[in-house]
């Protein structure tokens, strides 16, 4: 139900620009005085689909503070006078708050029905092969423009819950703040710069950029260059092959609802060289913001802007990644934990397996010698391990608790259990 216009505003529809509280909502009410400029703006942008929308967004910005300024200075805006008499005063235009940041332009229309008219006058297409492309091309065109650039609502909280679990990630997670917080106070969209984490197997590094993923709450592609054969998996593999397959960057972006998914680069230093097709002569475009802007997936020929994709590289030894790759993305250090970090991991995966196997009402709390053994036994990967044997022989036993036994039944002997270094 459309709710009728305050006093001296007017109400806008089908908005759909990237300029803060605007974000996701198709309703918009801006000062009379102003709307004249708002439709002059968005007039001019529909005959000139190449323009930037910054008029409009800088009018929506002026609407925003001519807005405050009014309700500072209108009788309504004050406390009405007690007495039966005073009716309430209407409430002020509600701002709808975005649900994922900022929305960013991706793919243009103008592409897209351009695509449509060619498609048409193929000639080498049947009728119904026409028919599928075309519907193809129409469900892009009705996706829109635009995908969301995510940056929730409270993420302070969720980076500092992350820096608890994961302490010695907290170099990253500094760096990650520190782009949240541009991001909200400049308005614009959330931008990450390529990251190599660089440790000794089982520090938790893939784990990190996946529980990333997930804070952020956009969708990830774990991609494994270890077994990685050819450059089409990012970009697409060309259209002249049989099977021609669009990328994982156009089936998250351009087909998904986020710009800005998590691509995580495992093992970037064992990536295979045996060929003329390496894995890594994609990473040099994507991960350079210029080029990625504007990137062409090979399958589909259709350009889109890819420049909002968070990458997660890691690796074990850094000599091994190449120059060029090692000069795109910011390097961390990450160290296998200490042993007061060690207890902090320690408790956070007894939670984290817990939660997993559905058993985190039913378990009793760990008492803090089962939590001291487990920060014992290594990295990450292996407390995780072990836990989730452990788990099995106390349900074994008919305990819906842990105690040392469980962890200690389950270590191999030469297995280095108590053994913790710190580089």
């Amino acid at each position: 139900m459309i709710k009728p216009e305050p006093a001296g505003f007017q109400r806008l529809v089908d908005v759909d620009v990237s300029s803060g509280w605007l974000d996701g909502t198709s309703t918009l009410w801006v000062p009379q005085r102003l709307a004249a400029q708002v439709n002059e703006a968005r007039r001019l942008l529909r005959f000139h689909p190449t323009q930037s929308d910054a008029w409009v967004q800088a009018c929506v910005r002026k609407a925003e503070s001519i807005e405050a300024d009014d309700e500072a200075a209108s009788p309504a805006a004050a406390s009405p006078p007690p007495g039966p008499a005073s009716a309430p005063a209407a409430p002020p235009p509600a701002r709808a708050r975005p649900r994922h940041g900022r929305k960013v332009f991706v793919i243009a229309r103008d592409q897209l029905e351009q695509r449509l008219a060619e498609i048409a006058k193929r000639v080498n297409l049947t009728s119904a092969e026409k028919k599928t492309e075309a519907k193809l091309i129409e469900s892009l065109i009705a996706l829109g423009e635009h995908r969301w650039v995510a940056l929730p609502v409270r993420w302070r909280h969720g980076l500092a819950a992350l820096r608890e679990r994961m302490p010695n990630f907290t170099s990253v997670i500094a760096r990650i703040e520190a782009a949240c917080a541009i991001a909200e106070r400049t308005r614009t969209a959330l931008r990450l710069p390529p990251v190599l984490l660089v440790g000794p197997p089982g520090v938790g590094k893939t784990h990190f950029s996946l529980a990333l993923a997930k804070l952020l709450g956009v969708p990830h592609f774990l991609y494994a260059l270890e077994s990685a054969e050819t450059v089409s998996t990012l970009t697409g593999s060309d259209k002249h092959w049989w099977q021609s397959e669009p990328g994982q960057l156009w089936r998250l972006i351009v087909l998904g609802e986020f710009a800005n998914p998590v691509i995580v680069l495992d093992e970037l230093d064992k990536s295979s060289r045996r060929n003329q097709y390496q894995p890594t002569n994609a990473l040099h475009a994507v991960l350079e913001p210029a080029t990625a802007s504007t990137l062409r997936d090979k399958s589909t020929d259709l350009c889109f802007d890819a420049s909002y994709v968070v990458y997660m590289g890691t690796c074990n030894e850094l000599g091994n990644v190449e120059a060029s790759l090692r000069s795109r993305f910011e390097i961390h250090l990450i160290d296998e934990p200490g042993p007061r970090e060690s207890v902090a991991i320690a408790r956070s995966i007894v939670q984290q397996v817990l939660a997993e196997l559905k058993l985190a009402r039913h378990f009793a709390r760990p008492s803090g010698e089962v939590v001291q053994q487990l920060a014992l036994l290594g990295g990450p990967r292996r407390m995780h391990k072990v836990l989730h044997a452990a788990v099995g022989r106390a349900l074994l036993a008919g305990r819906d608790e842990l105690i040392v036994v469980d962890l200690l039944d389950g270590i191999a002997p030469g297995t280095g259990a108590g053994h913790h270094t710190r580089h």
